[in-house]
């Protein structure tokens, strides 16, 4: 607030934790940042009672989304217009790039359909520095022609102009929690030397602070679990930044017959027990 007030700054660029960790102190004073006409988040996800509450108490502040990677810079944007047809949507913002959703490398996706984004064109990196399998994974280039970029991200496709699409979820299930990423299968490493459950999956839940927050759903092994030690252990293995902030206890992991986790139903069942919990 200080260097707002001292520089007249109108423009500032944020991930959505540190948005609500200033709306949060006791000594915020929207008026001190008069001078600001705009926020642009980036980095994690952002909740939509988050941007509610920014434009709340500081109506004269334009809060727009930007959406990208190290690997691809900007890529796609949204403003206050864009929500107003589909709140989650981004535009591309320009002519110079293509992206496109694929539900499989050459298949784009229809309308309302959910793929994988994917961009080419002169904004994206050339390679991965020594790391020729991350390259690899990153172009297809076992699987493709490696011209298209696939960031990891799912999507569904709508109609407008340029390209408009809405997140839905990430390939690789990374979690994104105050700008930074935090890689389940990390957790579920830590989860896995401890004794007192047969089965886990780490997934990343909404939260208005830090975009996301991890939450482990676990298959006891004992008849009663020690949640606390549980927690505790992930803790002194990992960040503090990285730790569990839940355990849900689940009589099952959903699985496919190949025996891949269901990420989408392991969400449900979180966000059901986390409900039941606040009510």
């Amino acid at each position: 607030m200080s260097l707002t007030e001292r520089h007249q700054i109108n423009v500032i660029f944020a991930v959505p934790a540190q948005l609500a960790t200033l709306l949060d102190n006791p000594i915020f004073a929207p008026d001190r940042l008069r001078s600001l006409r705009r926020i642009v988040f980036g980095g994690a996800p952002i909740s939509r009672s988050l941007i509610e509450r920014i434009e709340t108490v500081m109506p004269w502040l334009n809060c727009e989304r930007a959406f990208g990677s190290s690997e691809t810079s900007h890529m796609g944007a949204q403003n206050k217009e864009n929500r107003t047809d589909i709140y989650d949507g981004y535009n591309q913002p320009g002519g110079r790039l293509e992206i496109e959703i694929f539900k499989e490398p050459g298949v784009p996706a229809q309308l309302g359909e959910i793929g994988e984004i994917a961009t080419r064109g002169p904004h994206l990196m050339t390679r991965y520095l020594e790391d020729p399998e991350a390259q690899k994974a990153f172009f297809k280039t076992e699987s493709t022609d490696g011209d298209w970029g696939w960031v990891g991200d799912l999507a569904e496709k709508h109609d407008g102009y340029y390209s408009i699409y809405s997140i839905v979820g990430r390939s690789k299930h990374m979690i994104l929690s105050g700008g930074l990423n935090i890689y389940p299968a990390e957790l579920k490493e830590a989860l896995n030397s401890h004794p007192d459950f047969a089965d886990c999956a780490v997934i990343g839940v909404e939260d208005e602070t830090w975009g996301e927050l991890p939450v482990a759903a676990i298959v006891p092994s004992t008849s009663s679990p020690d949640i606390e030690a549980l927690l505790d252990h992930v803790s002194q293995k990992v960040a503090r930044y990285k730790r569990v902030r839940e355990i849900i206890i689940v009589d099952q992991i959903p699985r496919t017959p190949a025996g891949k986790i269901q990420v989408h139903l392991v969400q449900e069942l979180c966000n059901a027990a986390l409900a039941n919990d606040s009510s």
